[in-house]
């Protein structure tokens, strides 16, 4: 009976470990004057990293980049244009499991909100083609695993709200975002399972994530 019951404990922990490996895990993301470093990555794997910085209260700064694991240890590094300040939002994706996480410098606590459930825009035909938000200002980014990753954003009533009016609703087309570092083509047309949205908010500077289901 011992036997069994060590039998058995092992095949559940053999398909909890499968089960983790499939989900991903989570990257750990850290920012520090003057880099970016992200760790937990799978070994050779291609990372988006995407932040936005906000210093004396009023100066906002983005950046993205697709940063290669070249030595396979799982860690990567990204040195941005510009010094770090301490308010920053900074979001890494794992190109090759789809694993993300949202991080940034010591002591700084970040503004996360839920992914909002009425976020998403569809079509006739129930793609995902839109993200509309009663929001003034948002920055999206969008990564889609063993492809690569696009940005969007913009104010709401200005040239880059889709809907073209001051409604209160900011919307932005999902294929009008554009590449991230070496990500080839256009952006996709619509999300499909799988893909990693990270959006900013850059007047509240708060951030709400989540993968498409």
């Amino acid at each position: 009976m011992r036997l069994y019951r060590r039998f058995i404990l092992i095949a559940f922990l053999a398909v909890c470990a499968l089960h983790s490996y499939a989900q991903g895990v989570a990257p750990q993301v850290r920012a520090f004057e003057p880099e970016v470093q992200v760790s937990g990555v799978t070994p050779h794997a291609s990372v988006v990293i995407f932040g936005i910085t906000l210093s004396d209260g009023r100066t906002l700064a983005e950046a993205a980049e697709i940063v290669q694991d070249t030595d396979g240890d799982g860690k990567v590094t990204f040195r941005p244009a510009y010094v770090l300040p301490r308010r920053g939002i900074w979001a890494a994706i794992d190109l090759e499991s789809g694993a993300w996480s949202i991080g940034g410098r010591e002591g700084y606590e970040i503004r996360r909100s839920s992914f909002p459930r009425d976020m998403t825009k569809k079509n006739a035909e129930g793609l995902i083609t839109g993200l509309e938000q009663e929001r003034a200002e948002m920055t999206v980014l969008i990564a889609r695993p063993g492809k690569g990753a696009w940005i969007t954003g913009g104010s709401e009533g200005a040239s880059s709200d889709a809907d073209g009016q001051r409604n209160g609703k900011l919307l932005l087309n999902i294929d009008h975002a554009v590449p991230v570092g070496n990500s080839s083509g256009n952006a996709p047309k619509n999300l499909k399972r799988g893909d990693v949205v990270v959006a900013i908010d850059t007047f509240r500077f708060e951030v709400f994530a989540s993968a498409v289901e």
